[in-house]
């Protein structure tokens, strides 16, 4: 379709939108939504009141306890969402670890900490649990991915948590209909911690910068024209400092010399690559996402605009045109290691579709977009072949060249 993808600085899903801050409406369930969230944990944004299996419910006794958002995600109580899903809960009050299991998973976590251990797999939280009202609040999305549930959400803050996406395929009417269970309320309960606004006028060139992975020359090496030994173009020499473009399965890799602009392709082994730089944690606002993409005056062929910010590892995905983007969606992501680049670059989406098997990593992806050839995709997070997630690393250079989306926002992502 002609989406465009910046990747110069090649960065569940909250839609930065208005939020409606309702509570709970006595009003009768629909016997036919009813039947559609029998399996789901229906919550919105800024209520006290939940619908499990199609029942209302309390959140807490007290009716203090909200999901709320938080540096852009969307917290919700652990408790409560993990044993209404059947999940067994076990915090440990000396250490304040958490333990989750639901099946086969098994979950470890702990406030304030943002390594989340999932089946013996540590996976880096942008959010960390934390306490709020002596309730422990957990990025939503994070969590039920991990228990192998799926996430929905809409822009006007309605969160469903099940077995299935329960607003795939549904139209406004239903969405609309599932928003009118829940009602303004008076109450006034404590407000959320929140952190204080970024200041707007931030330098945006000084905080984003190209993350290119810059190598060293172990010893004099041949450089070819291509990945082959067929067209030899030069040499690069012991210590020479080279710009790592791609690689092809480690062992060749297209480089450009930082001293004489030459490109061409050598060995891996030749190469001292750098290991993987921490993740930009120092999140950009809206208004600064905006700003950046406007002033840099990028285009698209479509409404679309995506930019893919390696430092930060999320991709945001822009409407309009050329000087007036406007952020639609902001999603997590993992992109290549250093040593299995995620090519940087301007691109335009290429094929599509439903899902790819890797038969040498015995995984596979699903919703998968191409943006250069069929070498580089957007896709899904790793999944087994009974579309298990084995992987749900985000947020940090995991892959091998590809940019990871976690599941849902990879459907959402290939059908735009």
């Amino acid at each position: 379709m002609g989406l465009k993808v910046i990747s110069a600085v090649l960065t569940v899903i909250v839609m930065l939108s208005t939020i409606v801050h309702p509570a709970f409406s006595a009003t009768a369930v629909p016997e036919a939504i009813k039947s559609i969230i029998q399996d789901a944990i229906l919550l919105h944004i800024d209520s006290p009141d939940a619908f499990v299996k199609g029942t209302e419910t309390k959140i807490d006794s007290k009716g203090i306890i909200k999901p709320y958002i938080k540096n852009n995600r969307v917290m919700v109580p652990l408790r409560f969402i993990a044993e209404n899903l059947s999940a067994k809960v076990d915090y440990d009050n000396k250490t304040g670890i958490i333990t989750l299991e639901f099946d086969s998973n098994k979950i470890i976590m702990k406030a304030n900490d943002s390594t989340m251990i999932v089946n013996d797999k540590k996976v880096q939280l942008d959010m960390p649990p934390e306490i709020f009202q002596g309730t422990t609040m957990v990025p939503v999305r994070a969590v039920a991915e991990a228990l192998g549930k799926k996430v929905s959400w809409n822009e006007k803050g309605l969160i469903a948590i099940g077995d299935e996406d329960i607003f795939e395929g549904k139209d406004n009417n239903f969405i609309e209909t599932l928003n009118k269970l829940f009602s303004e309320t008076t109450e006034n309960p404590p407000k959320p911690p929140v952190n204080p606004p970024k200041p707007p006028t931030r330098d945006l060139d000084a905080l984003v910068k190209p993350s290119s992975v810059i190598a060293t020359l172990k010893r004099d090496a041949p450089l070819y024209k291509y990945n082959n030994t067929g067209h030899r173009i030069g040499t690069l020499k012991k210590g020479e400092k080279v710009e790592v473009i791609q690689d092809r399965s480690g062992v060749w890799y297209n480089v450009k010399s930082l001293s004489s602009s030459t490109v061409g392709w050598t060995y891996g082994v030749d190469l001292i690559i750098p290991p993987d730089p921490p993740t930009n944690k120092d999140l950009l606002t809206k208004e600064e996402l905006e700003r950046y993409v406007n002033t840099k005056g990028f285009t698209s062929d479509t409404p679309y605009f995506v930019w893919v910010d390696i430092s930060r590892q999320y991709t945001y995905v822009f409407m309009g045109t050329k000087g007036k983007w406007r952020l639609y969606k902001s999603i997590p992501c993992a992109t290549g290691k250093n040593s299995s680049p995620t090519i940087r670059g301007i691109f335009k989406i290429g094929n599509r579709g439903e899902e790819m098997y890797f038969p040498q990593y015995k995984s596979k992806v699903k919703y998968w977009v191409s943006f250069y050839g069929s070498l580089y995709l957007f896709h899904s997070v790793l999944l087994d072949k009974n579309d298990r997630i084995i992987d749900p690393t985000l947020l940090k250079r995991a892959s091998h060249g590809c940019i990871r989306l976690p599941l849902q926002d990879s459907n959402g992502f290939m059908i735009m």
